[in-house]
């Protein structure tokens, strides 16, 4: 069962992921809009497109038929901080440094929003995790960023 909340944690990011890269495929001068949803915990059988009923998740259940849903996938850490800092550097925490809920970002490091802007897109990010509190490590790279704090 912990692998399955793991899998629903990191779905939205590779779903994300996927529309990044292949955001330049194509002929497409577009670019795509982004929308990465994360969950700190949740049952992949409480969301509907993963068989819950389809009424306890309506809005996931829609971005899962308009993108793509992947149905095995692992996070690089089962904790908060650690496991964003992967999902937002493509790394593994040993790598960026991040490997408990109290550890510090490096600035050093390219971080997802920051490449995303450089790239044009305007970014925006909503949390209620006080761990990622405005004026904090992890709201580098985006142009709106709201908090609990």
């Amino acid at each position: 069962m912990r692998t399955l909340r793991r899998t629903a944690t990191i779905l939205p990011l590779l779903l994300s992921l996927h529309l990044v890269f292949s955001a330049g495929c194509g002929s497409r001068p577009q670019k795509r809009n982004i929308v990465l949803v994360t969950f700190d915990t949740v049952r992949i059988d409480k969301i509907g497109c993963y068989g819950a009923p389809s009424s306890a998740t309506p809005n996931i259940d829609a971005l899962s038929r308009e993108g793509i849903t992947f149905r095995n996938a692992h996070c690089q850490a089962p904790i908060t901080r650690p496991s964003h800092a992967s999902m937002l550097t493509s790394l593994y925490p040993r790598s960026h440094g991040v490997m408990t809920n109290r550890d510090p970002f490096a600035p050093d490091i390219p971080f997802l929003p920051e490449l995303l802007r450089r790239a044009g897109y305007a970014t925006g990010a909503f949390t209620g995790v006080r761990l990622f509190a405005k004026g904090g490590d992890f709201d580098r790279g985006f142009d709106f960023f709201s908090s609990p704090v």
